[in-house]
């Protein structure tokens, strides 16, 4: 019963927030398991502000889990980069759409 109350802390501020939190109380970066799949009109740019200050660089750490390995194309759409898993040692690719057509049914 004690394990349920636990705090959980933020892997990227270190802040320590209550248990059952789906987002840091600080940093709004995510806690646990998130969707993989943001669907348009459930996104708005102050989601996506914390999680995109600028263009990913090769070294960053995407989602506290995927290294940037390269640069793979840019387009209308967004940008695609090789990422590195450590956690399951492989390589893939990730397409992060620009925030202003998230929440365009067209686009997405």
């Amino acid at each position: 019963m004690g394990e349920n109350t636990k705090a959980i802390e933020c892997p990227r501020c270190g802040f320590s927030n209550p248990a059952g939190a789906s987002y840091c109380g600080r940093c709004k970066a995510p806690l646990g398991a998130q969707p993989a799949i943001a669907r348009a009109g459930e996104v708005t740019e102050q989601d996506t502000e914390p999680f995109l200050p600028g263009p990913l660089q090769i070294g960053d750490i995407f989602h506290n889990r995927y290294k940037v390995v390269k640069l793979l194309g840019s387009g209308g759409m967004g940008m695609v980069h090789q990422v590195h898993d450590p956690m399951t040692r492989t390589e893939y690719a990730l397409k992060l759409i620009r925030p202003e057509l998230l929440n365009s049914e067209r686009a997405v």
